[in-house]
Parts: structure tokens; sequence; C-alpha cells
């Protein structure tokens, strides 16, 4: 059995901006950033989450909080994730999205 490829920026981008139409908001484009990080050491990618609109920030915090232990920059909405959370993030999204 084949491993899946890690989440890259634009499908974690997309999942969250998914989550924020489920959630009764019109998302932007410019309302979610993320930039991916390949670490050598552990050979494993980091995402930084951006959210740079409050109501956004304000729909994602709780889902975001539970997926990243980063609950200092929640206030100013930005989030690390680690792989195995970015993807815990883009199935539940696309799980979500299956279901509606």
């Amino acid at each position: 059995m084949k491993a899946t490829p890690p989440a890259d920026e634009k499908t974690v981008r997309g999942a969250l901006l998914r989550v924020l139409g489920e959630r009764g908001l019109e998302p932007r484009d410019d309302w979610v950033s993320v930039r991916v990080v390949n670490a050598h050491w552990p050979r494993e990618r980091t995402y930084t989450v951006v959210i740079a609109y409050h109501p956004a920030r304000v729909a994602l915090a709780d889902m975001l909080r539970r997926n990243a232990d980063s609950a200092k920059k929640n206030a100013v909405g930005v989030w690390v994730l680690d792989e195995s959370e970015a993807r815990e993030l883009c199935k539940g999204a696309s799980d979500g999205a299956q279901e509606g």
C-alpha cells in the first residue's frame, strides 16, 4: 500500500476555505495563506497558516486550536501545523464536503 503524498499549500488552503464556506462565510482568496516548510530533520513538513480576516479567524479557531498546539498565536491568526495535522484537516474538510 502506497503512502498518501503530503498535502501541499493549495490543498490545505482549499480545505480551510471550504470550511469557511460551510460555516456561512463567503471566503475570499486573500483571507487565508499557507506556507509549507520542508524540514531536513525531522523529515517532515510544517504548515504555517495565517488567517487575515477576523471573522474567518474566529470561524476557524476552534478547528485549528484542536489540530495545532499554538494557542499563544491564535489571537493573531497564526497557526503552525505538522504534517499529520494538515492531513487530518484536509481529510476532515473533504469528508464534510462529501456529506453536504
